[in-house]
């Protein structure tokens, strides 16, 4: 009685913590997480291009409208500007599933390091980017909103790489 399994609501700071144990049990590293996320965001941007519908471009006009009021050079309208970005394209492209381990990617690169990957001065460039492959998907460019959100991930892989280069190569 009053025992046994809890079911909550998703969230990937939970699944984060599980899918860890899992990654470290397959001695997997950072640089593999950030590969799966550049593979599985691509992917998100060219669905929600896709499959968007009218209120979900609404929803990420709405976005961008917001984003456009931030001032990036805080710390905390950053995040919002930039893994909120990454968690609406998830979010749009139609997969709960994806959408999680999207999320969790993030989680679990996010709990090893500090401070934010952008310095202050580039900030306004990641939101033009992100502007940028937002409006691909609200025109329905499914190949350039996965183009362009490839070639994004793959500096944000860079500056990762070059900012925390010891857990680049360090196992979760």
């Amino acid at each position: 009685p009053r025992g046994g399994p809890m079911v909550l609501e998703p969230d990937s700071a939970e699944f984060s913590g599980i899918a860890t144990l899992y990654d470290q049990r397959l001695n997997a590293t950072y640089q593999e997480i950030l590969e799966l996320r550049l593979t599985l965001e691509r992917d998100a941007a060219f669905n929600a291009a896709a499959r968007r519908t009218d209120e979900q471009a609404e929803k990420l006009q709405t976005y961008l409208d917001l984003a456009r009021t931030m001032d990036v050079a805080d710390d905390q309208d950053f995040k919002m500007v930039g893994q909120g970005f990454h968690n609406l394209v998830a979010e749009l492209a139609g997969n709960r599933v994806s959408s999680l381990v999207i999320r969790s990617c993030y989680d679990v690169f996010d709990s090893r390091t500090n401070g934010y990957m952008y310095p202050v001065g580039e900030r306004p460039k990641v939101a033009r980017v992100h502007e940028q492959i937002a409006q691909a998907i609200i025109e329905g460019q499914a190949s350039v909103a996965q183009a362009m959100m490839n070639d994004h991930l793959q500096d944000y892989r860079v500056q990762a790489t070059a900012k925390y280069s010891e857990i680049g190569r360090a196992h979760v």
